[in-house]
């Protein structure tokens, strides 16, 4: 159009996909260049907002709540169906029930409520819910009364059988009518033995490697990663150094913990003599916590992950969960407190008895220095419309002031944490979500806190705590 009428254009790129969204608060801006005042001047006057502008984050959710009328009762419903579908395909994917929960009855109250809940929530246009897919679950009590547990419905291998149990044994036969049966039998057996014994060299190296690798162990835990020492340098400032070339000049990690480790934990290590006084550390720990297949689970604690820049930058702190039964009451045993983890070092042996905050120290182990919630997440975080929590896979918390030495074997699995950070407003107008801002950080983490979500292991559980709810 532009071309056949020799009208002028101009190109904007808008990096929002609502521009034009209404604003849930006043706001006001300064008169933009080369717009005209008939009286006084621009400097005086400021332009009130009555829709989002460029740099505005919050114009996605106020367009969804208002112009698309998505009431917060709708968004919490919307919820509720997905946490309800990930809840019930966890419990699928579980290799054993218990009676109670085999309980035909049981099982067809808690899928005829999730059927309602997903026929109510998500209207479907055309068929609806009158699909294949939504009238299985009315039947699956009376498939799980009679086949057991739905892993071990899938026929997929037996039917691919043929492929790996007659097709490539029979290649390798004379192809004669009087022995083909026997000798496609004899080298079937044959591949299951070299593919046995071919998984066992495997191992065996596996181990072998194992133990030759200059890794610290622990039980079902190990330490790897880039090695350090910490200790106090000719003036008695806490230092870091790096043990490899390759992370000579790297950054080192942040002052307040260097000096949480020779405040706290330096003074009850025993030194023999002339031993340099300096505690040795690790970047990583492989663990076996919540693992039933023997794979390690890998947790990273780097000021400077595979960065060569003297900056603070590429910062990697990894969450877990910790079983800490000692700062609570007997029947809060099995609470786990979620905690970032800021470094992994190994613990000597000690003057004597030692704990710090509650939390013993054991001699000759590895442990992590950690930022630790106040208490177990909760999930009565936001308040709910329907009367329950607003989310049952999501819980929220807060960190506790300071810094804990806890021994690794504490650890029972990672946990997925998520600041609940929003932008805030600089000089310039614009703002940013870089995390590394430490300013954003220490003027919104204690209001804004930490969302918790729950491992898969505890969806399946919420669903079987429907079905055992009368």
């Amino acid at each position: 159009m532009s071309a056949l009428n020799n009208w002028h254009t101009t190109q904007i790129d808008y990096v929002l996909a609502f521009p034009q969204a209404p604003v849930d608060r006043e706001i006001y801006m300064h008169i933009p260049k080369g717009f005209k005042i008939d009286q006084g001047n621009t400097q005086d006057y400021v332009l009130k907002l009555h829709k989002i502008v460029y740099g505005q984050k919050q114009a996605g959710r106020q367009l969804l709540l208002e112009e698309r009328k998505m009431s917060p009762e709708f968004v919490e419903n919307q919820i509720y169906a997905t946490e309800l579908c990930l809840e019930v395909e966890e419990w699928l994917k579980l290799e054993s029930y218990t009676r109670e929960e085999m309980e035909p009855s049981r099982i067809e109250a808690a899928f005829d409520h999730f059927v309602t809940m997903y026929s109510q929530i998500c209207d479907r246009d055309g068929s609806g819910t009158k699909t294949l897919k939504t009238h299985l679950p009315l039947h699956m009590h009376q498939y799980i009364a009679m086949w057991g547990p739905p892993t071990g419905w899938d026929s997929g291998p037996s039917e691919s059988h043929h492929k790996t149990q007659v097709k490539l044994p029979a290649k390798n036969t004379q192809r004669r009518e009087v022995n083909f049966t026997a000798q496609v039998s004899k080298r079937y057996h044959e591949s299951v033995v070299i593919r046995k014994g071919e998984n066992l060299n495997l191992m065996n190296h596996a181990v072998s490697g194992m133990n030759h690798n200059r890794k610290r162990r622990h039980g079902n835990v190990f330490l790897k990663g880039a090695r350090f020492e910490v200790g106090c340098n000719l003036r008695g400032r806490p230092a870091m150094r790096w043990l490899s070339i390759d992370n000579a000049g790297k950054q080192a990690f942040p002052e307040p913990i260097l000096r949480f480790l020779c405040n706290i934990l330096l003074p009850i290590t025993s030194f023999q003599e002339g031993q340099e006084r300096c505690i040795k550390g690790c970047t990583e720990l492989n663990s076996t916590v919540d693992n039933n297949d023997g794979d390690y689970i890998i947790f990273r604690a780097h000021p400077n992950y595979r960065s060569n820049s003297s900056q603070n930058c590429d910062v990697w702190y990894n969450w877990a969960m910790f079983h800490l039964p000692e700062l609570f009451d007997e029947d809060d045993f099995f609470v786990y407190i979620p905690g970032r983890i800021l470094s992994f070092v190994e613990v000597g042996e000690l003057v004597g008895p030692s704990g710090y905050r509650g939390i013993g120290i054991q001699p000759s182990q590895p442990h992590c220095v950690v930022q630790l919630f106040e208490g177990p997440p909760t999930s009565d975080f936001r308040r709910s419309n329907t009367g329950g929590d607003y989310s049952q896979l999501v819980q929220w918390g807060k960190l506790e002031r300071g810094l804990f030495l806890v021994p690794c074997n504490h650890i029972v699995g990672p946990a997925i944490v998520v600041p609940n950070i929003p932008p805030i407003e600089h000089n310039n107008g614009r703002t940013t979500n870089e995390s590394n801002n430490n300013e954003r950080e220490a003027s919104v983490d204690p209001i804004g806190g930490f969302f918790v979500v729950l491992n898969r292991k505890e969806w399946a559980h919420q669903f079987t705590k429907l079905i055992m709810d009368d």
